[in-house]
Order: C-alpha cells, then structure tokens, then sequence
C-alpha cells in the first residue's frame, strides 16, 4: 500500500504535463542524476518515478528517452514503445542503472539534454522530466569548472530559457539529500556524507530553483514518507479503471469502465480509441461524458475484436486514446477473458468458403421464394378443380335430362330455348346456321368470333355535366350490407366491362362460394376494372347461393343507386369514374367455351329412344308410338 501511495506521489508531481494534440505522438525525455549522492533514494526513484512513468504515462508509439548525468552526460535508453515486449524491455533496462558517479555537473547536462531533444524528429511532443537533489558539482578540468555563482546562473538562466522557447515542457523532481551546512548557503560543504567528491568549483552550489525560475515551473520533493503529497498543485492525470476479468465472451460485447476526474477542474472528455498492440482499434463507437472536479463516471463501450484472435483464455493489453489528446492513468491497461470463437467469422474467413456460403445462401433463398410462391398459387387454385367438378356434374346431369328432348324437337326447340338465356346471341346465330345449311366449320367461327353486345370500340363519354362528378363533397360512406346465405352451393361468375378487352385468361373469372364475397375495382381486386383508373376496392360482390348482391364500398362511383345492389347477375350497372368517365359493369354465371360447344353438337344428335328419367320417355316418341299402325297376323 505504501508502495502505491508513493508511485502515485511521482506520477503526480513528475507528470503535470500541458494537454497534447489529439493522437499526438510524444518523446519522454528524463535526465536522471546518477551520482553518489542520489544512492539513498535511487531504488526508490527507479521503481515508483521511471518504471511507472513508463507504465502509466507512455503509450505505445511514444519514444522514451533516459539520460543519466553525474561527471558527464550519458544516454541510457533511447525505445519507441511499440509492443508490450518493448515496454518490458525498457522496464528492464531501468533496474540495471546505479548511482557511481562522484561529481554531479548540472550545467552540462542542461546544455546536453537540450541538444538532444532539438535533435529528436520535428512533429512531436517534447517533454523533459528532471530528477536530481539539486547539487552542481563539476569535477576540476570540465568546461564548467571554474565558473562561479553568477556565471553558472547566468549560463543556466541561458540553456533552461532556451528550452521554455522552444515549447518544450520541463518538471523538476527534488531528491533530498544529506550534508552539512556552512554559512554559504549556495556553497557546499567541505565533507559530504554520501561520499560524493568534496566540491572545488568555485561555482559549485544548489541551482534547482534557478532552473525551475527559468523553466517557468514548480519544485516538486520526493518524499517516501510523505503520502499526502499526491494533493500538491493541480494533477491534470486522470484514472481509467476497466474490469480485469471478462468471463467468456464472443468477438463483439460490452464492458464498463470506470474514469475518475483528479483535478478540480470540469473534465468534457470523449473515448475515440482502444487500441491493442498492433495498433488495432476495437472500439466500435465513440463514448463522451463531462467529469465533475473530483467525481468519476462510468461509460458503456461497445468492442469488437478481430476474428484472428484464436479462442481460449486471452490476454489483451488496451491503450484508451482521448479527443484532444487528453492522457489517463494507466496508459495501457489489461484485461483477461476466456474468447469463445464464433463459427460465422470461422467460415467465412476462406474466400472460398465465402464464396460457397453465398452460393448457398443464394440458393436457398431462391428455393424459399419459389416454394412460398408455389404454395400461394396452388392456395388460389384450389378451389378451382373442385368447384369445375361439382359444376361440371350439375352441368353434366341437367344436360342428359334435356339434351334428348331438346334434340328431337329439332331446331325449333334450340332456338326457343337459346331465346329464354342471358346474353345467347352465339347459339342463337349457330342454331340459324345449323338449321339453313348444316355447316359446323361456320358454327365453330361464329363461336370464336362473338363479343359482348356494344363491344365496338368508340370513345367512352364523358359526363362533363353530370353534377354527380365527383368533388370532396360527393363522397359518401360505404354501404352496409349483411351477408347471408339462401342455400348451399358454388358458382362461377365472370365480370364483363363494356370494351374492356376480355381476353385475359381467367383473370376475371372467379369461383364462389354460398356467403363468400370478393373484390371489384382496380389495383390487385378480385374482379379487375382496367379500362380506366379507379380505385381498388371499389365494391364488394357477395354471393348468396342463388344470386349476388354488389354492395357499394365507395358509393360516389355508383350515383344511380342508393343501397346495395341485389340480384345482380346478369345485370347491367353503370359507374361514373372520378374524372366523369361512364363504365357499364354487368357479372354472368361463366360456362366454359367447350361446354358451349358440346351443348350445340347435342342438338344434331339424331332423336331416338334415349330416357330422360326413370320410366319416361320423349314427347316425340310418345306421339310415334301413338301413330304406329298394328301389327298384322
């Protein structure tokens, strides 16, 4: 605990750092004094100001840079921080450093640390972290040696003022140390404790503050027993706390962090980046908040790793990266789970798997669709062959009930009954042709060839004075209608719009049964009216098992009728579209073109002693059989 205490004591005082440039990369650079009068502390210094520095401060892609200075100037490590091994090995080479040198030249080291960083590649951070006990004690012969107070001042004043105009940043942490004092305060004493050479500079003193003075800078002590010292001046670091176990997780899941605001500021601060050590960002979505002085904030983050990453416990070290460039404690941190592999990203890592997997995929979605589009048809003619069956018995059983009496009474007959049927302009006109010459290649022309009466093609008129023309104020409401059923049964019915073309299939023709009902009008209704735009909907044909009732849906197109239509069937009704155009509708019971025929070939059919019903015969062969002379003996 104390341990901790005072590495966040260095990271405090050493790191008070100006806010950088968003993703900006930095060049730490610590001058660390490595005489002998540092070797009380000097374990200390190594384990909680350079290797936590490292550790908390340094992202990857940073370069970390240590000079050490006692009699001369040595650069110790010089490593951009790449990978997690090059922190390691940083970290490493910190613990082989020990304090032997016997004289501590700080204006040296000034000018040297200076000419090192202004050597460093442009476009970068500068910031330079001092750690000394203060001490200038440059050994006999050494270009500084034999100036005194003012010009060692004089000359730091210089070098360290340069480094403030550059824009470089500068910290300076004190090491205490132990001497005697003398009168001189800025003179050292004649012994040293620590063993460190007795000074002969005449320029030989404490210079700290000339240097702090210079750099525009704050003093800060390094004090192990001091644990409150993390509270002195603004810390501008703050802390990133995420969880250091997942669990078992897939490539894609979420985790809470926790950030504590350490200044006595308001923090806006906005997570732009998780990167791992290559560089990969896992972050899916950028995550803000605003972090009152002192107060922390959770943020829900949304991750997604890369489908390379192997399944089985892993290890991941994150680096957060801020708008701004604003920088956190620590700089990476490092989460356990246990990643569980998700077989899509598996399959679909090959390109030929890929590539069958949308080959398959295309497949099945093209069997999905037909199949979806088979049921619907086959759902629509189902009803088809059915009701076709149980007309065609009813048509079958009615024509060998009246075909006989209807052939043997001639033609005569044929026409008397083709008067009594609805729209039977074609048998009338075939039965003509049979009768005056016999001829069934006529007779089948005639069939193919007829159309509905009217049917001429002529412009449709317009009622442009209709007051009935429909405005916003004609519309009316639907008609109500209650469905009932007369008796049971199914019929066909064709719907039949004067010069409409009627050569589309079955389009019209729609199959009934007792109680159901269908659409008319335009768009996708049952019984479509193309001949001009109307509404879908329009109306509502109900079917009773007798007759059928239209019942008005949008009643403004119907003007000459004020309830629903009943007993519609061969019924002719006119609808006055929304520009004023007149349409006449009219809906028949549908007999197929081959059952027209086979009706009229049974009128040819020559007349004999064929039953009509159990023990009846023909009114013709009644009489015959009244005139027949009697039999001789």
């Amino acid at each position: 605990m104390k341990k901790h205490s005072i590495s966040v004591t260095m990271l405090a005082l050493a790191l008070v750092i100006a806010p950088v440039e968003a993703e900006g990369k930095v060049d730490l650079v610590v001058l660390l004094d490595s005489s002998k009068s540092m070797f009380q502390y000097y374990n200390q210094v190594v384990d909680y100001v350079l290797t936590e520095t490292v550790r908390e401060y340094v992202r990857f892609g940073d370069s970390f840079h240590l000079l050490s200075f006692s009699d001369s100037t040595q650069l110790e490590i010089a490593q951009v921080l790449r990978t997690e091994p090059d922190l390691r090995s940083v970290i490493a080479r910190l613990y082989l450093l020990y304090p032997l040198g016997r004289n501590t030249d700080l204006v040296t080291a000034l000018r040297n640390v200076y000419q090192y960083v202004d050597d460093l590649p442009a476009g970068t951070t500068k910031h330079i972290i001092l750690i000394t006990d203060g001490m200038h004690s440059p050994a006999p012969g050494t270009p500084y040696s034999a100036l005194d107070v003012p010009a060692v001042r004089e000359e730091i004043d210089r070098t360290a003022g340069s480094i403030r105009e550059r824009g470089w940043t500068m910290r300076i942490v004190r090491v205490p140390f132990t001497v005697t004092t003398t009168p001189d305060a800025t003179r050292f004493p004649a012994t040293d404790s620590n063993g460190e050479a007795i000074p002969s500079s005449p320029g030989s003193g404490d210079y700290l503050a000339d240097v702090a003075a210079a750099v525009g800078q704050e003093i800060q002590t390094f004090d192990p027993e001091n644990q409150t010292a993390s509270s002195q001046a603004g810390v501008d670091l703050h802390r990133i706390t995420f969880p250091a176990e997942l669990g078992t997780q897939n490539h894609s899941f979420n985790i809470q962090v926790e950030i504590s605001n350490g200044s006595e500021l308001l923090i806006p601060l906005e997570l732009t980046g998780l990167l791992l050590e290559d560089g990969t960002d896992i972050l899916v979505k950028k995550a803000a908040a605003e972090l009152l002085p002192g107060a922390s904030t959770s943020l829900n983050l949304k991750i997604r790793l890369p489908d390379t990453l192997p399944s089985g416990p892993t290890r991941l070290s994150i680096e957060p990266r801020f708008k701004d460039g604003l920088r956190v404690r620590p700089a990476r941190s490092v989460i356990n789970l246990t990643l569980q592999q998700s077989i899509l990203p598996v399959f679909l890592r090959n390109p030929g798997t890929l590539a069958l997997f949308l080959l398959i995929l295309i497949i099945a979605c093209a069997t999905i669709f037909a199949v979806v589009l088979y049921i619907r048809r086959a759902h629509k003619k189902a009803e088809g062959p059915i009701v076709d069956a149980l007309l065609d018995s009813a048509t079958q059983q009615h024509y060998s009930t009246d075909t006989g009496l209807e052939a043997q009474r001639g033609n005569k007959h044929l026409l008397n009954s083709a008067s009594n049927q609805h729209h039977s302009m074609p048998e009338r006109l075939l039965a003509e042709n049979i009768s005056s010459r016999g001829d069934m290649t006529q007779a089948a022309s005639l069939l193919g060839t007829w159309k509905i009466p009217g049917s001429s093609r002529k412009k449709l008129p317009l009622v442009s004075d209709n007051p009935l023309r429909m405005t916003e104020g004609t519309r009316r409401p639907p008609m109500l209608y209650e469905p009932r059923v007369s008796r049971p049964g199914a019929v066909r019915l064709i719907l039949l719009v004067r010069d409409q073309n009627p050569n589309i299939g079955k389009r019209n023709i729609r199959a009934m049964h007792a109680g159901g009902w269908a659409s008319v009008g335009g768009g996708k209704s049952a019984f479509l009216i193309f001949l001009l735009p109307v509404p879908r909907n329009l109306a509502q044909l109900h079917y009773d098992g007798n007759d059928a009732t239209l019942v008005p849906q949008k009643p403004e197109f119907f003007p000459d009728y004020d309830s629903p239509i009943e007993s519609c069937i061969g019924k002719d009704i006119r609808v006055v579209t929304a520009r004023g155009k007149e349409l006449s509708i009219r809906f028949e019971r549908y007999v197929a073109p081959l059952d027209k025929i086979n009706k009229l070939l049974h009128c040819l059919e020559t007349p004999g002693m064929t039953p009509v019903r159990s023990g009846v015969f023909s009114e013709l062969e009644h009489e015959q059989e009244q005139i027949q002379p009697p039999e001789l003996t």
